[in-house]
């Protein structure tokens, strides 16, 4: 049984510290001397956090449950000097040092009593800062937390060492980085550690003519990341960049942007290389009139497939108004992959006419508007029976749906990563698969780990379609009408894809439909929208209502309230969701040494098939007189996911004495 008068005893040094003399500091001056000291700060302080779970899963169900008493005194202190002159070494530090007792309790056993020497810190060293060779060591271990969405917060305990230096003189000044980083991330439904040692070299410079730069970037990360029940994922990543622009002729009117760039990562489940080269060459003949000329090539291997890209184009832009802009755009390209399942050819060349108008509508309104049609072709050459797909980039967002580019896929071959691929997404905890006749639909998932509006890698395979050649036509349309500055507004989005030919494969014609109004006027935001994609795979309906209010209820109280809902319907597979959500933030101000912050939040997702629900709830009580502090808190976080059911309570409180 934990004791609460423990959380007294531990306490108690605070209490006493309250009514304590304050500490002494030295000033710091401009004179040479041996050694300088001065404090900055001085501090008790007192963390005391108390945690409950509760979990059931499976049919029949099982439960496991647990607690957790943790207490931190410490002592911190700040301070600052320097070595002979602070021109030589100068530093800044703030250890702090204590005890962390831990005693928590599990229904399947594994009780823990534990008592540790504490020890955190912040702190930098500079070396010779006005030289051209001036270096830095910083250094830090703390506790902070990662906000992934409003319903997803995670505790890190992090230690970082940074280490700088370099020549910031001479003709081609370099900047060299080394970083080691500890990270365990707990309170959250998937604890884990990362750990990561990062090399990274940089060097810029102009040319001497000043019309043009140049920069050389190399990075080295050694990351290892393993997530409570799963295997560890490690990864050796080698980056190289150069980059270099150049401007020519009377009023810099010839502009060369020149890229390369390789990224390799090995020592992982699929090692991968990728070497590209990116020229774009600018030509503003006049003020109203520019044309561009750029090639990509590369080439890619990614386990044990290889994949060579060229693709090339150009265009012009003319602004015959100030409020209106025309491109004219030419492309082309070839590709080829190459797998023990497969491989193929494409060879595509196309067109595309883009228009954009603006205008602003007297004092009352602006209008504008975009068009665009392209008109591209394609010979594809394949042979095989699967190809597979890697670093798919995709956007997670609650409001769009996510379809994977290719059809029928193998739904057990998805894979979805971070941009860096180092770390790995769980299907069912950060996203769910959602089977749209031949095409498959990735849904993130509030409450997991893939922060909201984040880019991911997806990696699948998928059957490998013939050999074909076809023609697509693609018109795009865009429209925005506002009114008395934003206090009304229309606005539209029309895109389609039709294809000529290609007959043996699976090509998906879209005829995609987006209208909504919207309304901002002082404290209130709102709006509607309803979309339809008309297909002959995956044809869905939209329709969205959002409300937001943000505002002041007098002078010390602050309030904001976000809703919104959603309907969609899946007609090919007779399905059908609803998704509501809402979230409040309530700030008050009582005055100047008491605050209290509210916030708390509440989204359900459910079809026919799943019903998934999570809410949370945060509080914080903030009062401070004189030099000292209190803040207390309480966060509860429930998620139920059908067969799925966890709740966590964590109250917390900080008692902090400074003395200087």
């Amino acid at each position: 049984m934990i004791r609460p008068g423990r959380i007294l005893r531990w306490g108690l040094p605070v209490l006493l510290g309250a009514v304590g003399r304050e500490g002494y500091a030295q000033e710091a001056d401009d004179q040479t001397r041996p050694f300088s000291l001065f404090f900055t700060k001085v501090y008790l302080q007192t963390d005391a956090v108390y945690e409950r779970e509760r979990q059931t899963s499976g049919q029949p169900p099982s439960t496991f449950s647990s607690e957790r008493l943790q207490i931190q005194p410490v002592v911190g202190v700040g301070m600052a000097g320097s070595v002979y002159h602070e021109n030589l070494l100068k530093y800044d530090v703030n250890p702090e040092l204590g005890m962390d007792w831990e005693q928590s309790r599990h229904s399947n056993g594994g009780d823990l009593n534990d008592a540790r020497f504490l020890q955190r810190y912040h702190g930098t060293i500079e070396f010779l800062r006005q030289k051209p060779y001036a270096s830095s060591i910083y250094g830090a271990k703390d506790v902070s937390y990662r906000d992934y969405d409003f319903f997803s917060r995670s505790r890190i305990d992090s230690e970082r060492w940074v280490g700088r230096t370099g020549y910031s003189a001479g003709p081609l000044p370099v900047s060299v980085t080394v970083q080691h980083l500890d990270e365990i991330e707990s309170e959250t439904p998937r604890p884990g550690n990362f750990s990561e040692d990062a090399l990274s070299a940089d060097s810029r410079f102009l040319h001497r003519d000043g019309k043009g730069s140049a920069q050389f970037t190399y990075n080295r990360e050694d990351a290892t990341r393993e997530d409570v029940g799963m295997l560890s994922h490690h990864t050796l990543h080698n980056g190289f960049s150069a980059f270099d622009n150049e401007a020519f002729g009377d009023r810099d009117w010839i502009r060369l942007n020149s890229m390369l760039n390789y990224n390799g990562v090995s020592e992982s489940t699929l090692d991968t290389s990728t070497l590209q080269m990116q020229e774009r060459l600018t030509l503003d003949h006049t003020p109203r009139f520019s044309s561009s000329y750029s090639y990509v090539g590369g080439v890619a291997s990614e386990g044990l497939r290889d994949t060579t890209t060229h693709v090339g184009g150009a265009g012009v832009r003319h602004q015959l108004y100030e409020n209106l802009t025309s491109d004219l755009g030419f492309r082309g390209g070839t590709s080829r992959s190459d797998s023990p399942d497969g491989s193929s050819d494409v060879v595509s060349y196309g067109v595309t006419l883009d228009e954009q108008y603006t205008r602003r509508l007297s004092t009352w309104g602006r209008v504008s508007l975009e068009g665009s049609v392209g008109v591209d072709h394609e010979d594809r050459t394949s042979e095989g029976m699967t190809m597979n797909i890697l670093n798919e980039p995709h956007v997670m967002n609650e409001d769009q749906v996510v379809l994977l580019a290719s059809p029928m896929i193998d739904p057990t071959s998805i894979r979805v990563t971070d941009m860096s691929g180092s770390t790995i997404y769980v299907q069912d905890l950060d996203y769910s698969v959602i089977q749209h006749g031949a095409y498959t639909e990735i849904r993130r998932i509030p409450g997991g780990r893939i922060p909201k509006g984040s880019s991911v890698a997806v990696d699948y395979s998928a059957n490998q379609q013939p050999s074909s050649s076809f023609t697509s036509y693609s018109d795009n349309v865009r429209f925005r009408i506002d009114f008395w500055n934003g206090l009304l507004g229309f606005y539209g989005r029309w895109s389609s894809v039709s294809y000529d030919g290609g007959e043996n494969l699976m090509l998906r014609t879209i005829d995609d439909k987006t209208v909504g109004i919207d309304s901002s006027w002082r404290w209130l935001r709102a709006g509607v929208e309803y979309q339809t994609v008309e297909a002959n795979s995956a044809p869905y309906n939209r329709f969205r209502i959002f409300e937001g209010v943000q505002f002041q209820i007098g002078d010390g109280t602050s309030l904001g309230v976000d809703v919104d809902q959603s309907w969609a319907r899946y007609p090919d597979d007779n399905l059908s969701e609803t998704v509501y959500g809402a979230i409040l933030r309530l700030r008050q101000r009582f005055n100047s040494q008491f605050t209290w912050d509210i916030e708390g939040g509440v989204r359900k997702d459910e079809t026919s098939t799943y019903n998934r629900q999570i809410a949370t709830t945060r509080t914080e009580l903030n009062w401070s007189v004189a030099k000292l502090s209190v803040k207390v808190g309480y966060a509860f976080n429930t998620q139920d996911y059908g067969t799925e059911l966890s709740d966590r309570h964590i109250a917390y409180v900080r008692i902090r004495r400074t003395f200087r």
